[in-house]
Order: structure tokens, then C-alpha cells, then sequence
């Protein structure tokens, strides 16, 4: 009923974008696909979700597909199994690329949900930032290359050698959309 409720006060402002997960994996939620559903209803025209794609199946695909999903964003930072798992630990390499493939054939002409690749740069990956590109591009409709965001001094081994503490990476989320999460 918050979820709802979030989204009617939205329709009253005129909201026309939705994130639907921050930091957490939204597959986690059961009713994620009731939920996108219901954003469509109340008028929301973007409707964003960004996965590891652990959880996806062929069958997960075609309910995301059904909802009116727009956007798909799979979370990769690799372009090796071998760099992805140094990352992304226990999550399969191979798999997020036959979901990507699944998604590809279950559209088919219909042009959503938009889906993308998203490689945050490191020092773990940052060797591979090219052939991340090449491996992806004919995978997904667009390719987005992250700088590593920053907090205090925390994970600062992690800064790729292109990158300097002065560096400024700030996130427009906050003045494009609203994130209502899973929980």
C-alpha cells in the first residue's frame, strides 16, 4: 500500500521516472513485476530496473518484458568471467550473457526494455575496459563506462590509475527520478 501510495502522489506531481531498486538486487522481491506493472498504471513512462542477473530465468525475462519494463541495466564490471568473478563474486559471467541473449530474442521487434551494460571502472577491471566494449555491444542497446564513486577514504585500493582523488563523479539521479525500493 506504500508503494501505491508513492505512486499516486507521483501521478499528482507529475512524476515520469522510476528507479526501482539503489543498492539492492530487486529480484529479490517476489512482486517486483506487480510493482513495475502498477507504475505503469499510474502514468510513469520510464521504469528502471538494474540487476547482477542472478536471478534471471527465460521465464523472469518475459514477465519483465509484460510490464512495460523500459529499462534494463545489467551490473557487469568485466568483460572476463575470470575479472568479473574477482568482482562480482558468485555470480556467473556465462549467465548474464545468455540472459542478455534470452532478452534479445524474447523482445524481438519490440524496442523495450532498453537494456545496458554497465562496467564501473577500477583497479580490478581496468585493464579490460576495452574489451568490454567490443564484447558488449552487439549484446545490449547502450554501454555505460562508470567512474568508481568515491566515499571518504574507503576502498581507495580499488581507484583505477586514471583517476585521482580529485576527481569529481557526481550522481543526477536525484533531480531526474524517484527510487522507491524493494523494501
Amino acid at each position: 500500500s506504500l508503494f501505491e501510495q508513492i505512486l499516486i502522489e507521483g501521478q499528482e506531481r507529475g512524476l515520469l521516472s522510476l528507479a526501482m531498486n539503489s543498492t539492492e538486487e530487486p529480484l529479490l522481491f517476489k512482486s517486483i513485476h506487480k510493482r513495475i506493472r502498477m507504475a505503469k498504471v499510474h502514468d510513469v513512462m520510464e521504469v528502471f530496473l538494474t540487476t547482477n542477473a542472478k536471478l534471471l530465468t527465460v521465464k523472469r525475462l518475459a514477465h519483465l518484458v509484460n510490464t512495460g519494463l523500459t529499462h534494463l541495466l545489467f551490473s557487469v564490471d568485466a568483460a572476463t568471467a575470470e575479472t568479473h568473478n574477482k568482482i562480482r563474486f558468485g555470480s556467473d559471467f556465462n549467465h548474464i550473457i545468455k540472459s542478455m541473449a534470452a532478452l534479445k530474442n524474447i523482445r524481438g521487434d519490440n524496442p523495450t526494455p532498453i537494456t545496458r551494460a554497465s562496467f564501473v571502472k577500477c583497479s580490478l577491471n581496468q585493464h579490460e575496459t576495452q574489451l568490454f566494449v567490443e564484447t558488449f555491444r552487439d549484446k545490449v542497446d547502450y554501454i555505460d563506462i562508470q567512474h568508481l564513486g568515491l566515499y571518504r577514504d574507503l576502498f581507495t585500493e580499488l581507484v583505477p590509475d586514471d583517476m585521482t582523488f580529485g576527481d569529481v563523479t557526481s550522481c543526477n539521479q536525484p533531480w531526474t527520478r524517484i527510487v522507491i525500493r524493494p523494501n
